[in-house]
């Protein structure tokens, strides 16, 4: 961080001191800004006289860039300074002074503004990501997880969210959570198996191979309600022979009723 040396009385006059480079300066916030994170997005086109410290790590020059994002973003927040369009970016025809410029110019402010969001949301969002990132190595949880759609669903339950939602913690997760979820799927199962005794069930059977390459046998349960996967047995020891096929299917009709199967 930079410290304040004397208060000037105008734009551009207070004095500064870096501990980085050891270097004073009379600059404004700008200037002082420029100087640790070095020049910004929303900077457009100005020109920033002050040179960028060269005696900042990157690792400190990052963790100064996320402060000014978060400062700048909670500032336009505040002062209602991002204004809802009903055009769409791709809809819009940026003026003759904005084109070229990603960020937008000075003879288009709205879009500037607009695209400012756009750019401290992107900011807060890599935050998110590095935290998720985080999670995952940190645990050991494949990145299959993102191809889940309870994954996207759990995402969308926590945005949609009131702010200030705190997840549950390991016993909740481990006791009450866990038997609120198996209620819940014994319940569903409930609904399914209950027109077996006036609708009469099938047992059917398929193989597949896991990621290891085991062959297992799974059986299923069909009926007006739909499918209903009841088990699956690991056929790694055994030959496919119609006796040792037939052994699961007739375990599962004895279990639930020979005569509800049709």
């Amino acid at each position: 961080m930079l410290i304040a040396l004397k208060q000037g009385k105008g734009g551009g006059t207070t004095k500064f001191h870096c501990p980085h480079c050891n270097n004073n300066y009379t600059c404004s916030y700008t200037c002082a800004r420029k100087h640790l994170c070095g020049k910004r997005p929303w900077d457009g086109d100005k020109q920033i006289g002050t040179k960028t410290c060269t005696g900042l790590s990157a690792a400190d020059r990052a963790k100064y860039i996320r402060e000014e994002e978060k400062t700048q973003y909670k500032y336009k927040k505040s002062k209602s300074f991002f204004e809802p369009s009903s055009q769409s970016h791709a809809q819009r025809t940026p003026s003759t002074s904005s084109q070229g410029n990603e960020y937008g110019g000075i003879g288009s402010p709205s879009l500037r503004r607009r695209n400012i969001s756009n750019f401290l949301d992107e900011g807060c969002w890599n935050d998110v990501d590095s935290n998720v990132y985080k999670f995952l190595y940190a645990c050991g949880i494949p990145f299959n997880v993102f191809r889940s759609p309870y994954w996207r669903k759990m995402v969308s339950a926590i945005n949609d969210v009131s702010k200030g939602y705190k997840s549950p913690g390991y016993d909740k997760a481990r006791i009450v959570g866990l038997d609120q979820e198996k209620a819940k799927i014994s319940h569903s199962s409930n609904r399914m198996t209950s027109s077996w005794t006036d609708h009469g069930v099938s047992i059917v059977s398929d193989r597949w191979t896991n990621v290891k390459g085991k062959p297992l046998i799974n059986v299923l349960a069909v009926s007006v309600s739909g499918a209903t996967f009841l088990s699956a047995y690991d056929y790694s020891d055994k030959f496919k022979t119609g006796i040792n096929i037939a052994e699961p299917l007739l375990e599962t009709i004895e279990r639930i009723g020979p005569h509800n199967v049709i």
